[in-house]
């Protein structure tokens, strides 16, 4: 799932948007097989705008997490769990679900975030972030965390 080699990735079908990727330590995960019965282990990243004060003091990000399984089953428990919308099936066959939400962040409500769960085979992919300012609307961010999603599925399937 990762390529390797680069620090940056597209996410947006803009050449000018590019994101800076972050390899977060997992090792306090590691505790997540008891509580979620098949896991075996995870890998997150976040992305997000390059840090550009003048024009975007506040950037757009996507935290996205790959946890792989032992099981399709195992997967699909994942899957379940979020409150997100109704389970969709992808052409790919991945099965997915998406959410829009308006948290409340030191009393500001006016933020919107999106998330995206999915599974593929055994690897369940999940992820939140929020759209670019100055509206940060969910379902900018959902389409967003959807070509990552879609990226990885497409991954996995290639190995079989």
């Amino acid at each position: 799932m990762h390529t390797g080699g680069r620090d940056e990735d597209r996410v947006s079908e803009s050449p000018r948007r590019r994101v800076q990727r972050s390899v977060a330590d997992t090792s306090q995960h590691e505790q997540a097989g008891a509580a979620w019965p098949g896991w075996c282990s995870d890998w997150r990243t976040t992305y997000a705008d390059l840090p550009d004060q003048t024009l975007r003091p506040n950037r757009a990000f996507a935290q996205v997490r790959v946890s792989l399984y032992k099981t399709h089953r195992a997967a699909l428990v994942a899957l379940d769990e979020p409150a997100y919308g109704p389970m969709l099936r992808l052409p790919s066959g991945a099965l997915t679900r998406t959410l829009v939400s308006s948290p409340s962040v030191n009393g500001d409500a006016t933020r919107e975030v999106g998330g995206v769960a999915s599974v593929v085979g055994n690897v369940f992919i999940s992820s939140v972030g929020q759209g670019r300012p100055p509206a940060h609307r969910g379902s900018e961010a959902v389409r967003a965390q959807m070509r990552i999603h879609r990226r990885i599925q497409a991954a996995v399937l290639a190995l079989g």
